[in-house]
């Protein structure tokens, strides 16, 4: 399935799932199980009872493929497994002075490679590295990700390394 963002010229926005998603009967699609009585597919989620947002007041509308259905009983229902939703805030983020809204922005939102995910590891981090330690692994470190300005490009071994702190540690 794919999120659809739609507008039209007179203000109407709307935010919605194409694609068939199986209605799966007796799991949820998190496990594997075995095809049985109890657990099999009957057809497909109607339409008309996939998640949306149709008009939503003062809030541009935005994905970065982040969790969409709403927490409740049918929350996995959609899907599972969805990105950090940190992409998403990025986003939101870029969208939020619709004064500067045209193509040349939409272009920057695309090619946008700020991580404030990874900026919050750094600052989370930095005040438990001393600046004058004497160990060289520590001083490295500092030198390293300290004045990292949050820009995900393949050559950011501050980058790399904060990466794999958010993973050793949360």
């Amino acid at each position: 399935v794919q999120n659809c963002f739609l507008a039209d010229k007179i203000g109407n926005t709307a935010w919605l799932i194409v694609g068939r998603v199986p209605n799966r009967v007796g799991f949820n699609g998190r496990a594997t199980v075995p095809r049985d009585a109890s657990h099999y597919w009957n057809g497909y989620i109607e339409t008309k009872d996939m998640p949306r947002i149709i008009n939503r007041p003062g809030s541009a509308l935005s994905s970065g493929n982040q969790r969409t259905s709403p927490y409740g009983k049918d929350l996995y229902k959609i899907g599972h497994g969805w990105p950090s939703p940190a992409r998403g805030y990025r986003i939101k983020q870029l969208l939020s002075d619709p004064k500067k809204w045209n193509a040349t922005h939409s272009a920057a939102v695309q090619l946008d490679t700020l991580s404030v995910a990874h900026l919050w590891y750094r600052d989370y981090l930095m005040p438990y590295l001393s600046n004058d330690s004497k160990d060289p692994w520590i001083q490295e470190i500092v030198k390293l990700i300290s004045p990292w300005d949050g820009r995900l490009s393949v050559d950011s071994g501050a980058y790399l390394f904060l990466k794999k702190f958010r993973l050793a540690v949360f």
